[in-house]
């Protein structure tokens, strides 16, 4: 038998095999035209028309989903993609190409109206498939229903730096700070530019002196100042060809680093 497809009458038709499971346990097995843009497995259970179940996501657009219309509840698992709409089943057992099948005709249809929902029937492994009848779903689905999904920006928090303002001298980032410690096991030992050393955690930290009366300690990944006091400042970092400075209002202040 011939078959019309696009215009072109060509002998070889592709269906695929698909499974339909009800909640009962049931399973019926049915044949679906192969003219499909895909197969999802995303279902969005939505249902905003009474002529489809919910939506099937597939390349970022929601196809509506309906499935073979008898008084059961089905497992919809995949989603065959036509392009006006997605029929969803409970699995898809296999894609077939056969040459010709049996049509029903009216006289059968007369006889059996419950078979209005197919066209016919093809032989598979020693069992008869119904093949189902997509062209009345066109009919009932209304138009333009596909909807294509919003994607929601996410939103890119930046991490904000702070900054504090060391004896109104030097200014330090906050995540280069290890800790702050009071300068009681401090030990006295001048040399080159340091004062002296701390220990902390087991790691001895040599120390500079940012104020002489000072009682704190403020711990970098390799050394320590003594300072005496500390403040929250707010400000922007300015390059040099060579190192950081910090300007807040009419100061512009050394980054430690």
């Amino acid at each position: 038998m011939e078959y019309k497809k696009d215009n072109r009458w060509v002998n070889d038709m592709e269906f695929y095999i698909c499974e339909l499971e009800t909640k009962d346990k049931d399973k019926f097995y049915i044949a679906l035209e192969d003219n499909i843009k895909g197969i999802s497995n995303e279902y969005i259970k939505k249902n905003l028309n009474s002529n489809f179940l919910g939506y099937a996501k597939y390349n970022n657009y929601l196809y509506p989903v309906v499935t073979i219309p008898l008084d059961m509840e089905f497992y919809l698992n995949y989603f065959l993609i036509y392009d006006t709409y997605a029929f969803g089943v409970t699995a898809v057992l296999n894609k077939i190409k056969i040459e010709n099948f049996e049509k029903f005709n009216d006289k059968m249809f007369e006889l059996y109206p419950e078979l209005n929902i197919y066209t016919g029937y093809i032989t598979y492994e020693d069992s008869t498939i119904f093949i189902f009848n997509m062209e009345n779903i066109k009919k009932k689905m209304p138009n333009r229903i596909i909807v294509k999904e919003k994607k929601e920006k996410k939103k890119i928090k930046q991490k904000k730096t702070i900054y504090f303002l060391i004896d109104n001298k030097f200014v330090i980032k906050n995540e280069d700070v290890i800790t702050i410690i009071n300068k009681n096991n401090f030990c006295y030992f001048r040399f080159d530019d340091y004062i002296g050393f701390i220990e902390y955690k087991n790691q001895v930290y040599p120390v500079k002196e940012i104020d002489d009366k000072g009682n704190w300690i403020l711990l970098i990944k390799d050394k320590g100042y003594l300072f005496k006091r500390i403040n929250q400042i707010y400000g922007k970092v300015i390059e040099d060809t060579e190192k950081q400075f910090f300007k807040s209002n009419n100061l512009i202040l050394p980054i430690l680093e």
